[in-house]
């Protein structure tokens, strides 16, 4: 455990028996950390290990893991993110999801690599974790209260309880233990594919709350800070092209090392939930103009923050020529619900495709097969893709190039870039990682554990390790 400790990882882990209402803390081992490095390649070892052949999604023997990354918590560029793993109820097999916002460095400063969700707690509960004890003290707390509340009354709610705890929160969507259901951070940034939120919701499972403030250590600090320096000029570089993040060409200020450093504060008046070590220009295609009126802008005084580009895009392109207050709306129930945006987005354009009886001819009818989307009036099951081949974002859970997809195209990504994969097993914004040389990713591992691997290929082996450990996952066989 104190070798981890001083390669980046916290060192311990958690397995929480919701059935049972009990909780241990386990060491890391280190040996795996080496083979798999972190992240989801962590979650998957865990599950290999762990996971019983053939669960169901939803059943109580299911296990689902939430996680850091090495990186995280460092002044690694855009490395504050969160990810957790399960056998989802999409695409029935190995599936992951992840977000920003401030519940990742957050686990990790409580002491925490990762947390193994087990067991259906008989009644509705919160799971605290209080990393300001030693060891960290983890209790289940009753949330029947909460259960069937938005997330914005829940978060507000928590945030009265939980004063200066980070939060990740189910909404009714997963309550319901809708395929589309995701799960929010506290600020409104969601891990939403998957349909993961449904896996919490079968747990009976309302919300994650973790605080704690034990430093991250690494292993060559000089090292690793000179690689920070070199990682955020090229960082810096794709932002003036526009490359990184699209449509946000010339918003590139400062050392983007230093910016969004305080998840889910304020940045002139608004919540920002920007990752730590990233400029969040990825929300920058959703803000809202200042001078909105307050009944044009849902999000006003919820807490909540503004959506993201790709939730525009998303659904702007499945419904075509929609209003951009109506498409705000639209974007806003999804985060109220807990829904995954990306997924209401293509279930709505089967229904508009003429699958259903009803067409929407009008922003209220289009409003209205949103929200019973995410309410689960309108089941969302016979408008999704198969589970054998779920439609995705490229490098997003479920594509070929993605994490959860199985495909040859596998985990190389393009030539002169970082496989796609490496992004989840450091548990870093996949834009960000693409527009790094690997070099300069390699460099940012080797200074931070000191595993010694000696090239960017070799990090690639590792990515398609811990690939073929998710292809034995979605074949049912376990060590």
């Amino acid at each position: 455990m104190d070798d981890l400790i001083r390669r980046g990882y916290a060192g311990l882990y958690a397995e929480v028996d919701l059935a049972e209402g009990t909780a241990r803390v386990l060491p890391t081992p280190a040996e795996a950390a080496e083979r798999v490095l972190g992240g989801n390649g962590l979650a998957a070892w865990y599950l290999w290990r762990n996971l019983p052949a053939g669960v169901e999604p939803l059943a109580p023997e299911n296990i689902l893991v939430l996680f850091t990354g090495p990186l995280t918590g460092t002044l690694a560029p855009a490395c504050g993110r969160w990810g957790m793993a399960a056998q989802g109820p999409r695409r029935r097999g190995y599936t992951d999801a992840y977000a920003g916002g401030g519940f990742g460095t957050a686990l990790k400063a409580a002491g925490l690599d990762f947390v193994a969700l087990r067991g259906r707690a008989p009644r509705p509960v919160v799971l605290v974790l209080d990393g300001d004890a030693s060891p960290v003290a983890m209790r289940l707390e009753e949330a029947g209260d909460l259960w069937g509340q938005d997330v914005a009354s829940s978060s507000r709610a928590l945030a009265g309880r939980y004063p200066h705890f980070a939060a990740i929160i189910i909404g009714p969507a997963g309550e319901r233990r809708s395929p589309l259901a995701g799960v929010v951070c506290a600020g409104g940034l969601a891990a939403g594919r998957g349909g993961l939120g449904a896996v919490l919701g079968s747990k009976n499972l309302k919300a994650v709350l973790v605080r704690g403030h034990r430093p991250v250590r690494v292993w060559d600090s000089a090292a690793f800070l000179q690689a920070c320096r070199l990682a955020n000029r090229a960082l810096r570089a794709g932002l003036e092209r526009g490359g990184v993040f699209p449509g946000a060409r010339g918003q590139a200020t400062g050392d983007p090392s230093r910016q969004g450093q305080r998840p889910g504060g304020r940045r002139q008046g608004r919540v920002d939930p920007s990752c730590l070590g990233c400029p969040g220009l990825c929300r920058e295609g959703g803000r809202i103009p200042e001078d909105t009126a307050p009944q044009r802008n849902p999000y006003a005084g919820t807490g909540l923050s503004e959506p993201s580009s790709t939730v525009f895009a998303a659904l702007g392109a499945s419904l075509g020529r929609v209003d951009r207050a109506d498409l705000l709306r639209m974007a806003f129930l999804c985060d109220l619900y807990g829904a995954d945006a990306l997924g209401v987005a293509r279930a709505a354009a089967a229904v508009l495709a003429g699958r259903a009886e009803t067409r929407a001819a009008d922003p209220a009818r289009l409003l209205s097969l949103v929200e019973g989307l995410c309410s689960g009036a309108i089941p969302a099951e016979p408008w999704l893709s198969p589970p054998e081949a779920p439609a995705a974002q490229p490098g997003e859970a479920g594509s070929p190039g993605g994490t959860a997809g199985r495909g040859a195209q596998g985990r190389c990504g393009q030539p002169g870039k970082a496989p796609p994969a490496l992004a989840n097993l450091l548990v870093q914004c996949r834009r960000v990682s693409a527009a790094l040389p690997p070099e300069a990713l390699h460099a940012l591992v080797v200074a931070a554990t000191g595993w010694p691997y000696p090239s960017p290929a070799a990090l690639q082996e590792v990515a398609q390790r811990v690939q073929r450990l998710m292809v034995c996952l979605d074949q049912g066989k376990h060590a």
